[in-house]
């Protein structure tokens, strides 16, 4: 359910969840098929379940010969090629904080353990073929600063590395767990340095004091011999810093990077130099923030496919090219965005492997990687939440291999159980992409802000420094499509009913029950808002808020500013309203 934010989805989907159960007693059908059923898969080979980690799976690690899953508690190893448990492995005391996302060499995963008391402070290599520890150490000594929860942990083939909240780059060697010298050029304060890590390279930025005015130094660096591969220096008023980086070849690093509080994502060569942007642009990183900004799917070649975890459109993939940051195709998956379904996608050599979860089974499809037009149908595995790399799925505690071919088709997945039928004139969460961008062609400007190239953000959060007051100007535009729901007497309760029922509560959780616009000169059918923007400290602001019912769409549009304004509450009703405006245009309302 895209275009809000992740406690808001919650409340949304508990309160839908709750009219559905209030209008019958009897439990929905099974999810509706709306297609020919594809061929269903037998596993390759079927592990205990009672093999996999008591809680729950938190991350799984793929590995070319072993599968790791790593749970709170424990971590348990299986054969990838048949399924047979290799070891298991608890830690004597405390919990598992973090984990590696790769083995490095002789089967090594990092981990790093928490003692519950003075938070995540040991660090292991874990030998996953016997489950043995190869070695342990403290993280931090006296007097030196926490590692918290801005930490990861990372290995390569020689060394264990671990990144701290505050920037610096912890190092040991993996054989032995010898200590080695820490990668932290901006010293130990948190202001001064920000460090992310992607196979063996670690990007890292921090602060330069220099008479003619500070400076940050953006490094890349080499995590087993620490030797510096590259820097580069801008000035420190555009308060730059590196923020994630993927690792895409030899000769190019992906890394997203801040300035002035606005990220974007470019193709760093290996002397250093920054390619054209790349994708969507979003807020630099905040407590709230955990998904990333971009998880990279995949790549051939030049051509990188790309998601947005924590965007307005999740779901959607995105191929780039490299060389260019043009987007060369976009791809919205059958079920992206609509209720009960979950998409996953992997690159598997020259075509894209995209699954669609629908309540209790997944359905493979692939794509041409370099033209994604009609799906190859490929086959259904059971359950939701599989995980994909390359040919192989992970359903639970079966794996099944990808087909090779399939039948070429039009793809529609099954409607969930909770789901009702959808009406003539809805606007269906497919049609709904991208759609809160066009709020950013006008109402920015109508706010104060400058224009700039930076790329549409992947959130629809338009944040920049005011040209004045030292202040910021901000826009956040969400688009709500709520979907018919079924009810307990098996039929169905229009979307626009639903739309209805939880408009309510949507403006009053997000805004605080803002006031209806009953004088009839808003956009949709019905709208509540309030255009006085009420400053705060420094650090916030109340902003002012419009949200606009229309059909089964919900659009809240919201702009303010921490600059010295005043703002005529005129002014900001007629920007909030273009906005809106925009999106409805975009979604076909006549006006």
């Amino acid at each position: 359910m895209p275009r809000r934010s992740r406690a808001t989805a919650a409340a949304v989907l508990a309160l839908a969840l709750m009219l559905t159960a209030c209008t019958g007693d009897d439990e929905p059908d099974p999810a509706t098929s709306s297609g020919p059923t594809p061929p269903t898969l037998e596993p390759v080979w079927q592990s205990d379940p009672a093999d996999l980690p008591d809680g729950g799976v938190e991350d799984v690690v793929l590995d070319a010969g072993l599968i790791v899953r790593v749970a709170s508690a424990e971590v348990v190893v299986h054969d990838r090629a048949t399924g047979g448990l290799v070891s298991r492995w608890s830690p004597p005391r405390g919990t598992i904080c973090h984990a590696s996302a790769t083995l490095g060499d002789d089967d090594t995963l990092g981990v790093v353990l928490s003692d519950r008391r003075r938070g995540c402070r040991t660090a292991v290599a874990l030998d996953v073929r016997t489950g043995t520890l190869r070695w342990q150490a403290a993280l931090y000594g006296p007097g030196e600063q926490q590692f918290t929860g801005g930490l990861v942990v990372a290995v390569t083939d020689r060394t264990l590395v671990v990144q701290g909240e505050c920037g610096g780059v912890w190092r040991r060697a993996l054989a032995d767990g010898r200590e080695l010298d820490r990668l932290a050029p901006g010293g130990a304060g948190c202001y001064d340095q920000e460090s992310t890590i992607a196979g063996d390279r670690v990007a890292i930025s921090h602060r330069v004091e220099r008479a003619s005015g500070d400076r940050v130094e953006l490094g890349l660096y080499d995590v087993d011999s620490g030797r510096s591969l590259w820097t580069r220096t801008v000035p420190d008023q555009f308060r730059t810093s590196v923020e994630q980086l993927d690792l895409v070849d030899p000769r190019r690093v992906l890394l997203s990077a801040s300035s002035r509080n606005v990220v974007t994502t470019r193709a760093w060569d290996a002397e250093g130099r920054p390619g054209p942007a790349i994708g969507k642009s979003a807020l630099a990183r905040s407590s709230t923030r955990d998904l990333g900004y971009v998880e990279v799917v995949g790549r051939l070649g030049d051509l990188v496919v790309t998601r947005y975890p924590d965007s307005a459109d999740p779901d959607v993939l995105r191929g780039h090219d490299l060389r260019t940051g043009a987007e060369v195709w976009e791809l919205v998956p059958p079920g992206a965005g609509t209720e009960g379904h979950t998409i996953e996608a992997t690159v598997d050599d020259d075509r894209l492997v995209v699954a669609v979860g629908v309540d209790e089974h997944t359905d493979l499809l692939g794509y041409d990687l370099l033209d994604p037009g009609t799906p190859q149908v490929l086959g259904r595995v059971p359950g939701p939440g599989v995980r994909l790399d390359g040919d192989l799925v992970l359903a639970g505690s079966a794996a099944y291999l990808v087909p090779e071919d399939g039948e070429e088709r039009e793809y529609r997945p099954d409607t969930p159980a909770r789901l009702g039928d959808w009406s003539p004139g809805d606007v269906r969460p497919e049609d709904a992409v991208d759609a809160c961008e066009a709020a950013g062609e006008q109402t920015p400007a109508l706010l104060g802000f400058r224009p700039d190239d930076v790329p549409p953000p992947s959130d629809c959060t338009w944040y920049r420094y005011a040209p004045r007051g030292g202040g910021v100007v901000m826009l956040r535009v969400e688009v709500e499509v709520f979907a018919p729901r079924r009810k307990g007497d098996g039929t169905s309760m229009p979307a626009v009913d639903v739309t209805e029922e939880l408009v309510d509560y949507y403006r009053g959780t997000v805004d605080g029950d803002l006031p209806s616009l009953a004088d009839g000169s808003h956009p949709g059918d019905a709208a509540w808002g309030s255009f006085d923007i009420v400053r705060g400290d420094r650090f916030g602001y109340v902003p002012a808020a419009m949200v606009t019912r229309w059909r089964n769409v919900v659009v809240r549009v919201a702009g303010g500013s921490t600059s010295v304004g005043p703002y005529d509450p005129a002014v900001v009703r007629d920007a909030l309203t273009t906005g809106t405006e925009a999106v409805l245009d975009q979604l076909g309302s006549e006006g």
